[in-house]
C-alpha cells in the first residue's frame, strides 16, 4: 500500500517521509491536546490535500520537506525509528481514513508559541496540536516548544476546492 499513488507523482510512502522531514525532532509532551501521533496524521491530511488541489489547478503544491528516506544508521535510534515509523503509520491512515480532521487544510507550519493569527496574513488556521518538545532547535524553528498548525489555502484555493466559481 505505501507504494499507492494518491494522485500522480505523490505516493503514501512520500508523504509518510515528508510528514517524517517535518516531524522528526517533535515528542509528545505533558500538557498537549494530542499525541504526536495524531498531529502526525493531521499533517499527513494537510500534505495530500494540499499536493490534491495542486493536481486539480495544476498550481504548485505547498512546499513541505522532500520525501527523503532516512539512513539505516539513524533508524537504529529508538526515538528516530518511533518518529520514522509513527510518520509512515499517519501517511497510511490519513490515505485509508474516510474523516479529514483538518476539514481540507493545504498548508502546515510549526510555530514557537500558540499563535492562532492567520499564516502568511492570509491562511486561516484549521487545527492546532501541541505543545511538544522539539530537540532541533535550529533553521526556522529556534524552540524547544513547538505547536504544529493546519491551514486552509487562500480564499480563492477554498472556493475552487468547494467547486464555486
Amino acid at each position: 500500500m505505501e507504494q499507492t499513488h494518491i494522485v500522480p507523482g505523490l505516493r503514501v510512502r512520500d508523504v509518510g517521509l515528508s510528514v517524517f522531514g517535518e516531524t522528526r525532532s517533535f515528542r509528545s509532551r505533558p500538557g498537549s491536546n494530542e499525541s504526536i501521533d495524531a498531529a502526525r496524521q493531521k499533517i499527513a491530511h494537510a500534505i495530500i490535500n494540499g499536493r490534491e488541489l495542486a493536481h486539480q489547478t495544476g498550481k504548485e503544491p505547498p512546499t513541505v520537506h522532500p520525501p527523503v528516506e532516512p539512513p539505516k544508521q539513524a533508524l537504529r535510534d529508538p526515538e528516530v525509528r518511533a518518529a520514522y515509523e509513527s510518520s509512515l503509520r499517519a501517511a497510511r491512515e490519513a490515505y485509508l481514513s474516510g474523516h479529514d480532521p483538518t476539514n481540507g487544510a493545504t498548508h502546515l507550519n510549526s510555530r514557537p508559541t500558540p499563535d492562532r493569527s492567520k499564516w502568511k496574513g492570509r491562511l486561516a488556521l484549521s487545527t492546532q496540536s501541541g505543545p511538544y518538545d522539539n530537540s532541533f532547535v535550529k533553521g526556522d524553528v529556534k524552540s524547544h516548544t513547538i505547536w504544529l498548525n493546519t491551514y486552509f489555502g487562500d480564499e480563492q484555493e477554498k472556493r475552487r476546492k468547494a467547486g464555486k466559481r
